[in-house]
């Protein structure tokens, strides 16, 4: 039973604070970047097992944290937009609960 109390305390934050479809903007974004972290990770892993001199290591390496910082920008962008989202129904919420 707490259990379930414990949930319904947090659905209804989740209600109060974020419209569904900006919630699951959000858990999509954060996803994606996880996923992104995750493959990037991978491969960092697999290149240091594999390189041969510290040089080209180095540059490998330096290129594979470029090619993964251009691949998060634009979910880094669209978090931005989210927030400013969720900050706007914030601030729509307090006008109407303060009128």
């Amino acid at each position: 039973m707490l259990g379930f109390a414990r949930h319904s305390h947090a659905a209804k934050l989740r209600d109060d604070y974020y419209p569904d479809d900006l919630l699951s903007a959000f858990q999509n974004a954060l996803a994606a970047l996880a996923d992104i972290d995750l493959r990037y990770d991978l491969l960092q892993e697999h290149l240091a097992a594999s390189v041969e001199s510290r040089e080209d290591g180095e540059e490998l390496l330096r290129q594979l944290r470029d090619k993964k910082n251009e691949e998060c920008e634009p979910i880094h962008e669209r978090l931005a937009e989210l927030q400013n989202c969720a900050l706007r129904a914030a601030a729509l919420r307090e006008r109407r609960s303060a009128g």
